[in-house]
């Protein structure tokens, strides 16, 4: 298994887990991951990535929408179909996606905190990733302008 560590980190060029193996787990793993479960060890890394990569915030929406749905599902079958049904579910949606997002890095951390990273490093990983991006982007005002 290999332990990702920030000093084993490569920023010069590529993604940041360039040469780590990231066994994405299947849909019923997920489903359990979505709902707060822990994925076995060998997922280790593809929850680093999951919490740090470029759309880690559209990932954690569609977790929360995955969390929604069975609640959501079981209210309209109790209440019936009907525009105060439909309302009131989309106002529920509403203020939980608020929630969710209002701890969006509080969560993310506790997800790496229990697979026995740090605490502080998803901050740290997509900061890194924003001062890559920011210098590619200098670098390409400077020497690929077409001058």
């Amino acid at each position: 298994m290999c332990i990702v560590t920030f000093s084993r980190l490569s920023l010069t060029s590529g993604p940041i887990l360039d040469g780590v193996h990231r066994q994405r787990p299947g849909p019923l793993w997920w489903t359990w991951y979505a709902f707060g479960g822990k994925l076995p060890d060998r997922h280790r890394e593809w929850v680093l990535n999951d919490v740090t990569c470029r759309t880690w915030w559209l990932r954690h929406v569609a977790r929360s929408l995955v969390q929604l749905a069975p609640v959501a599902a079981l209210l309209l079958v109790v209440l019936g179909p009907g525009w105060i049904t439909y309302l009131g579910l989309a106002a529920g949606t509403i203020l939980a996606l608020i929630y969710s997002v209002a701890y969006i890095e509080e969560t993310g951390e506790h997800r790496l905190g229990k697979y026995g990273y740090p605490v502080g490093t998803g901050r740290e990983m997509r900061a890194r990733r924003g001062r890559r991006v920011a210098d590619q982007e200098h670098y390409n005002a400077i020497y690929r302008s077409g001058a």
